[in-house]
This record gives structure tokens, sequence and C-alpha cells, in this order.
């Protein structure tokens, strides 16, 4: 793949034991790509190491404000605008954490991401149902994601980035019709996120696009970390 100029976004995922105790889970996400050092073709691999369970909300002091409006929330969009790094991922898995937690036993999530970041398996969340797909490994794109997901009766949705018509369709349909659905966009302000998604479709869809989305709409959180 490196040679025919395709890089490299997956996650990495093994058990290992250390001095004869339990198994440890190690989570990594690694990203390589083809490159030229010192005058010979080469290959550069970056492996950023992943927490098995979300920090809380808590933990990195979400304004209440934030908190309030996604747990209260049953349908609809909550979005995460920012530049790659700057935590949007991260934000939205300890909101989902606090629904695991909040919601015990009454919760379906499923999300699409590319790669899977963090995982529930340890959140305290009784009964509740979690289901993860990666982008090109279990599905083959965030849009087919949601319309497989929108038959599982999910009641919250994560979409991990709506860049494109469909995933941007699919997100507001999943919105609009009885979830709530948690997404990332690449966006430095609330104005410029909705600009983005809109402009991402077809012109002749596009007021219908805006209209949606507005109506959908429960929050949207342009995030930059200092």
């Amino acid at each position: 793949m490196l040679g025919k100029s395709t890089p490299i976004d997956t996650s990495l995922e093994f058990m290992r034991s250390v001095d004869g105790g339990s198994p440890e889970r190690l989570r990594f996400r690694v990203n390589a790509v083809s490159c030229l050092r010192k005058g010979r073709r080469s290959i550069t691999i970056t492996l950023r190491s992943i927490p098995t369970t979300p920090p809380t909300y808590q933990t990195l002091g979400v304004e209440d404000e934030i908190i309030e409006a996604c747990l209260k929330s049953s349908q609809g969009i909550c979005l995460v605008a920012g530049a790659t790094g700057h935590g949007k991922s991260t934000l939205l898995a300890s909101i989902l954490r606090g629904l695991l937690e909040v919601n015990e036993g009454a919760e379906n999530l499923v999300t699409i991401e590319h790669p899977i970041e963090f995982v529930y398996d340890d959140v305290n969340k009784g009964s509740a149902l979690v289901t993860q797909m990666e982008v090109g490994r279990d599905i083959a794109s965030f849009s087919k994601g949601v319309e497989n997901a929108l038959r599982m009766a999910p009641t919250t949705i994560l979409i991990g980035e709506s860049r494109d018509q469909e995933t941007i369709t699919k997100t507001i349909e999943a919105g609009n019709t009885g979830h709530l659905a948690y997404s990332t966009l690449h966006a430095n302000s609330v104005s410029a996120s909705i600009a983005r998604m809109v402009s991402a479709c077809d012109v002749e869809i596009q007021n219908k696009i805006k209209v949606d989305l507005i109506d959908a709409l429960k929050l949207i959180v342009a995030q930059r970390l200092l």
C-alpha cells in the first residue's frame, strides 16, 4: 500500500502479560506513510497509544452547559468542530461515557470510527449495548455505517467525521428521525461548521441541507487546545 502512495491509518490492538500478571489490553493508533529521507525512499511510522477507557468529562473540565445540552437531549445532532489533534474525539468519548453511566441499561450506542479510538468495556454502563464499527475494516464508509446503524434501533450514534455529502445527509437523517447523533468536522468556528457541511453538498440540495441541519442541531462546540 505504501509503495502505491496509499498511507496507512488504522488501529493496532493486542493483549500482553507483564511478569506473569493478568493480560493487559494495549491499543495504538497507527499512521504510516512513504517518504524521502536522505535521498532514499523510506517509511515514516507514527504510533500513538490510546487509553482503553475514555476519560470522564469531569476530568476534562467540560463546561456544565455542554454536558447539560448533551445529557438531556434524546434526539438531534451534537457537533464538535476543530483542527486535527485538538481533542474532538476525546471530548465526544467522555460525553458518551457520561451517557452510558447516567442511562445505564437504557442506551444502545453505535459508533462508526476511523479508526476506533476509545472503547467502553470498562465503563459502568449496566446492560447498555455498545456496538463499534471501524471504517475500512468493518464497514466501507461513514455513510454506510450510519445506514446500517439505523437498522440496529440505536438510541445514540457516533459518526467519526461528517465530511462528505453522503455522510452529512445520513447524519442529518439520524438526528431528524428520533436518534441522538454525535459527529466531528474540521472547522474553526460555529458558523464555519454549518457553512462547511452545507458547502460539501451539491448546490441543488444545499438549501434543504441547511434547513434540515438547523432543525436537527442541538449543540455545536468549536474546540481549540491552547
